[in-house]
């Protein structure tokens, strides 16, 4: 996908300066711009140009663009995966078929918290590929709408110095309503959707929603005008459409903050057998009688513990000897 780079939109919009200072000098039109000396007024007008042009740098399609691949490569850890959490269910019910005590009930539940833990992640993910893709569209959409105001009103300004024909000029102004569009087309419903669902789509309705508006005046006073009322009007529309994802991007968060992540809270000790609470007469194989293999477990168990903390793997990851 390419877009209206930001040297192109610098470049446009300082022509535009040039152009539009000659055209008022040339009709005799002084520059005069309230709260700034008079020696200044050239330089504040083509920097004014030139901030119009910035407000929409400040979204960079090619972070975006990256930002949603990272993700999309993030996503195949599900969808490259996707027996997963087949696989954890089917390793929960063989814990639950074959060990007993109430350390294996826990530990039960804790392998049902990383399944759930997947699927909320599934969802973050899906979020916030949603919001992201949004974000590019915008970016794309109105870079290129302003780039061609800028071009048609500086065709209008020459036209205007030369006394030529005034040409009939149009523009396309994106509407206020181009973000709500995008997120509503967006059918995403899990990361495995993220690798088929096309961001092309999303341009395509973003870029339907707009009004071919004229690029006109009767003179050169009027042509600046024009100019100040439809930079103003798309800008409108660029903040219009950035409060409607900002708004979607909160409604998500709140959809979010409130889900219970249980697999981030501390796992009972009875389950940890560095703690000294572990005992196998609360987590043992049901064929295996804690009362006959519980001594050796335990033997077992000290020794482990004595290993990881004193042994020479230990040691050595420790940087001793």
């Amino acid at each position: 996908m390419t877009w209206v780079s930001n040297e192109t939109l610098s470049l446009a919009a300082d022509e535009l300066g040039d152009v539009m200072l000659s055209m008022l000098s040339v009709a005799g039109i002084p520059i005069d711009i309230p709260g700034i000396p008079d020696q200044e007024d050239v330089t504040a007008m083509k920097g004014f140009i030139l901030a119009d042009a910035m407000d929409y740098m400040a979204l960079d399609p090619a972070r975006l663009e990256q930002e949603y691949n990272d993700i999309l490569a993030a996503s195949r850890h599900f969808t490259e995966n996707p027996d997963a959490k087949s696989q954890m269910n089917t390793a929960n019910a063989e814990i639950a078929a074959n060990w007993v005590g109430t350390a294996s009930d826990a530990f039960a539940l804790q392998v049902q918290n990383v399944v759930a833990f997947m699927e909320n992640e599934e969802t973050y993910m899906w979020y916030a590929a949603q919001g992201v893709s949004m974000m590019y569209a915008l970016a794309i959409q109105f870079r290129a709408a302003f780039h061609e105001l800028v071009v048609k009103s500086t065709e209008l300004c020459r036209a205007l110095i030369s006394k030529a024909v005034i040409p009939t000029l149009q523009w396309d102004i994106v509407l206020t309503e181009a973000a709500k569009a995008g997120l509503d087309l967006v059918t995403m419903q899990s990361a495995k959707d993220l690798a088929k669902w096309a961001v092309g789509k999303l341009l395509e309705t973003v870029g339907a929603q707009t009004k071919s508006d004229p690029v006109a005046a009767a003179d050169e006073l009027a042509a600046l005008n024009d100019y100040i009322d439809s930079r103003d009007r798309l800008k409108n529309s660029f903040e219009a459409n950035l409060d409607e994802v900002r708004r979607w991007i909160m409604n998500r968060a709140g959809d979010l903050e409130d889900v219970a992540i249980p697999l981030k809270e501390p796992v009972k000790v009875g389950m940890d057998v560095d703690s000294p609470n572990f005992s196998y007469d609360d987590f043992y194989y049901n064929d295996h009688d804690p009362n006959v293999y519980a001594p050796e477990v335990e033997r077992e168990r000290t020794k482990y513990i004595e290993e990881k903390s004193n042994g020479l793997i230990a040691q050595r990851l420790r940087g001793e000897g």
